[in-house]
């Protein structure tokens, strides 16, 4: 938290930062100033360590579905009444903050990105039976409010791969196909083309029982993806 609150550094350039990156003659910079890179770090930090901690009795638990609605919504949620102690707040206070800052920039390439963590970060989070739905429904907004940045590629591929998990295949490929359509050479398309083939790959596998009674049929697996027909035989074996 007190690195995030270094006066100037929303206003200090990454560019400036001799050595920060491994290309500093690069021009376009994901994150523009050291506000935004001390904010990234400390949201990295804050979402990966909470489990190693010893835990209070009174140990703070996300219960707020409203966490995992929008943007302008989440911003304005009070929660300065938890354990102060908990990372789980700190992040959540740190995203609060840096999508505010960011809210009204002109090119919201960062304000996306944060979102998306924050939206990944609660979900992981909440205590809530639906909030597989409510995360499908604001990465869907998501998309609809920033249809034209390379960005939004990212928010088809986490949408899609949530599809996925859903076995609804047919719309997973669907969002997968637009990106790959609409933002090319993108990291976003990347991933949805590994989506694709992870979805289109053809696999069978069979497994059959290690023991098996004399004169008795013997159970077999048969695991197949993709594949419209199967030939195969038995051939009977002596020991």
């Amino acid at each position: 938290f007190k690195s995030v609150s270094f006066p100037d550094a929303k206003n200090f350039e990454l560019k400036k930062i001799d050595g920060l990156f491994l290309n500093p003659a690069k021009e376009t910079y994901f994150l523009k100033t050291l506000y935004d890179f001390l904010v990234f770090r400390a949201t990295q930090y804050f979402t990966t360590q909470e489990r190693r901690l010893i835990k209070p009795g009174d140990v703070f638990y996300l219960q707020n579905a409203a966490s995992l609605s929008s943007l302008e919504t989440f911003i304005n949620i009070d929660f300065s009444r938890v354990d102060a102690t908990s990372f789980v707040r700190k992040a959540l206070l740190l995203f609060q903050e840096v999508l505010a800052f960011h809210r009204l920039d002109k090119d919201p390439t960062i304000l996306i990105d944060f979102d998306r963590q924050r939206l990944l970060f609660v979900h992981r989070n909440l205590i809530y039976a639906e909030k597989d739905v409510l995360l499908r429904k604001e990465l869907e907004n998501l998309i609809a409010k920033f249809p034209v940045q390379a960005t939004t590629a990212e928010t088809y591929y986490l949408l899609a791969y949530e599809k996925y998990k859903q076995k609804l295949l047919n719309e997973s490929v669907a969002l997968c196909e637009q990106a790959l359509k609409k933002f090319p050479k993108t990291f976003g398309a990347f991933k949805c083309n590994e989506l694709l083939q992870r979805i289109r790959v053809k696999n069978l596998s069979l497994t059959i029982e290690d023991n098996g009674l004399p004169n008795q049929p013997i159970l077999l697996k048969v695991t197949f993806q993709n594949i419209q027909s199967y030939k195969g035989g038995v051939v009977p074996i002596s020991f």
